[in-house]
């Protein structure tokens, strides 16, 4: 008989072992189904998404210093891209924000600008952080 693979009602994918090969995926697979299950299932994830994203996106908003480039109907909740006043103000922030332990946010090599990117697994307390940084750069540099 074969083994319901089903997380909250979903099926998901049959890990079939093999070999040697496939082990490290079917742990993995098996760490992020517990790891969600954890944190709320799929719902509590989303909610979890959405939270994140509305706080950066409440500051991007909120005094017209940094520019969202997605219209306000199209906004991801996992990459998060956004501009400054000027490319030098830009590259300012994104050389102290990674000397402040924020890594990655420099946006696409052929579209510039930033990019938070949120994904699941990224911590709330970590969009608390940069949202402080950037209140803080542009209480500098504003």
């Amino acid at each position: 008989m074969a083994e319901d693979n089903r997380i909250e009602g979903v099926l998901s994918p049959v890990v079939t072992p093999f070999g040697k090969d496939l082990a490290p995926d079917a742990a993995r697979f098996v760490r992020h189904c517990k790891w969600l299950l954890a944190n709320g299932g799929l719902a509590g994830i989303a909610a979890v998404n959405e939270r994140k994203a509305g706080k950066l996106y409440a500051e991007l908003d909120r005094t017209g210093f940094w520019k969202p480039t997605a219209q306000t109907d199209r906004r991801s909740r996992m990459n998060v891209t956004f501009r400054g006043q000027s490319e030098d103000l830009e590259k300012a922030f994104i050389k102290e924000a990674t000397a402040a332990g924020f890594d990655g946010l420099k946006g696409h090599r052929s579209v510039g600008g930033m990019r938070a990117s949120i994904y699941n697994a990224f911590p709330e307390q970590g969009i608390d952080d940069l949202v402080a940084f950037m209140r803080d750069f542009e209480r500098r540099n504003g």
